[in-house]
């Protein structure tokens, strides 16, 4: 048994009959706060793991840095409902508050950012790696609308960073 299995059959309210406790219900600008709070880190290790040459060892570091932020996000939950926000919430606050109608600029400066360290692929163009983390943030944000669970969507929120290989 996993220790977060074992944790989960011991957090838990008979109201609630027997349903396991959410990590966080927040009131809706907490869950936004702490959204925003992670938008730029997850964004821009995103756009490396797009359009950067880098070893394995590095990519794979960049993605379980992306997944436990991530997973952070998926887990939270709203007052008083306790229940996940839409669709929209995530995509917005992840995707079209960072890059919106500047979404050209905005990709750009990430990759310059990015090319000081690392060497970009030369196949990437930025409308590419727009539609990409678009379709990437997406995914994620019906995998939190759809009650994001550590345990049974772990392996989801990997196969979807894999997209980004």
């Amino acid at each position: 048994m996993t220790e977060r299995k074992r944790i989960t059959e011991i957090v838990t309210l008979s109201d609630l009959e027997g349903q396991p406790l959410f990590e966080m219900a927040l009131e809706q600008k907490e869950v936004r706060e702490e959204i925003v709070g992670l938008r730029r880190p997850i964004n821009l290790h995103l756009v490396k793991l797009l359009a950067a040459d880098m070893p394995s060892t590095t990519r794979n570091h960049w993605k379980v840095e992306v997944a436990e932020w991530l997973a952070q996000i998926g887990v939270l939950r709203l007052k008083p409902t306790t229940r996940p926000g839409k669709v929209e919430f995530y995509f917005n606050l992840l995707y079209e508050f960072a890059y919106g109608d500047l979404r050209t600029n905005a990709i750009v400066a990430d990759l310059q950012r990015v090319s000081k360290v690392y060497s970009l692929k030369r196949t990437m163009r930025v409308d590419a790696i727009s539609e990409r983390l678009r379709a990437f943030h997406e995914g994620f944000a019906k995998l939190c609308a759809a009650g994001y669970d550590d345990e049974k969507d772990a392996v989801r929120l990997r196969e979807l960073l894999d997209t980004l290989d």
